[in-house]
């Protein structure tokens, strides 16, 4: 009889502990639908909020690209008005140096001038006119255009060339490298007068209205050397 209850006790047991697991694993299945519920909106509200923010952020990046490009235009448009302005200075310091030149000539005094002012000075001061001057450089320009024009200087003392109703020449070079440098000298300074640009380093000697004309600067040349142009 003892054997009995005993066996039915320990039944009664296994089958409370069924039930309690029973409850455990339910519980835990009611716990796990709400945490994936809970992650389920999340990530909901992630896939919302994520292409939202994309745009906002791409819209204020393309705001603030657009920015940095005006910003540069107008920096660009000033720089642009500024070197205008330095332009227009520059031209303005140069007709008063021409200015001031030509009442020195007028005088009777002599001057330095650029070659970017010189065709101006001569031509204001009534020592060529502009039709004159234009065919002297034109005439000189071809003529030292011709390779051969070097085999014409044999370690000469004095070299000159009539072109054009005037007169080239290269006096006291010391050798033929620098003949040859001064006959390039040369081809760049009329070059220039033609051009009517400054060329760096080289001015001009005007003495007076003499239509005489020394050239001062030309790189390479000795002390000695002696370089201009006569249009008389």
């Amino acid at each position: 009889m003892s054997d009995q209850n005993d066996g039915t006790a320990l039944i009664e047991v296994k089958q409370q502990l069924i039930e309690l697991r029973r409850h455990v694993l339910d519980a835990r299945a009611s716990s796990i639908d709400r945490w994936l519920t809970v992650i389920g909106l999340v990530l909901a509200v992630f896939a919302v909020a994520i292409p939202v923010a994309t745009y906002i952020g791409f819209n204020e990046l393309r705001q603030i690209g657009n920015n940095i490009t005006g910003v540069k235009t107008d920096v660009d448009k000033t720089l642009q008005r500024v070197k205008t302005i330095e332009d227009n200075a520059n031209e303005a310091i140069q007709t008063v140096n021409a200015l001031s030149s030509l009442v020195r000539i007028d005088q009777g005094k002599y001057d330095y001038v650029s070659t970017g002012s010189f065709r101006f000075i001569v031509v204001q001061s009534g020592q060529v006119t502009e039709d004159q001057i234009d065919s002297f450089l034109e005439a000189a320009l071809r003529k030292f255009s011709s390779l051969g024009i070097r085999n014409e200087y044999s370690h000469r003392d004095r070299w000159d060339v009539q072109v054009g109703g005037g007169r080239v020449f290269i006096n006291r070079t010391s050798a033929g490298t620098e003949f040859a440098t001064a006959l390039e000298g040369v081809r760049d300074v009329l070059n220039a007068i033609m051009e009517g640009r400054d060329l760096e380093g080289v001015r001009i000697m005007v003495r007076g209205t003499g239509k005489f004309f020394d050239i001062e600067g030309i790189d390479g040349l000795g002390s000695r050397a002696w370089i201009g142009f006569d249009l008389r």
